[in-house]
């Protein structure tokens, strides 16, 4: 119907079926329930990159079986991401080697 309307108010095509996505996938991918695809900010998993490191809020984190995600934000500074633990309230900011990080 969506489609339909748009097409006659606007003569504007939309591709149906529109993408769906699990409540899970959400979560893991942008880490929100209601995420805006828009600017393809998916988070990148650097646990693999932060397991040996001595900076202990990442460490403790994946010492308790966590993870440590971080949106990849080149877009918009050079090789700068924001990472959050999960189940942590601070968001924690970083630079990474371009060899170094994950390219999601």
């Amino acid at each position: 119907m969506l489609a339909a309307i748009f097409k006659a108010a606007r003569n504007v095509d939309i591709k149906t079926p529109f993408d769906r996505l699990t409540y899970r996938e959400a979560l893991d991918r942008y880490g929100s329930d209601k995420p805006d695809r828009r600017f393809e900010m998916e988070l990148v998993d650097l646990g693999e990159t932060f397991r040996e490191s001595s900076f202990k809020v990442f460490r403790s984190a994946l010492d308790a079986g966590g993870v440590v995600k971080a949106i990849n934000a080149q877009g918009f500074c050079r090789n700068h991401y924001w990472a959050r633990p999960m189940n942590s309230r601070k968001l924690q900011s970083c630079t990474a080697p371009r060899s170094r990080v994950h390219q999601g």
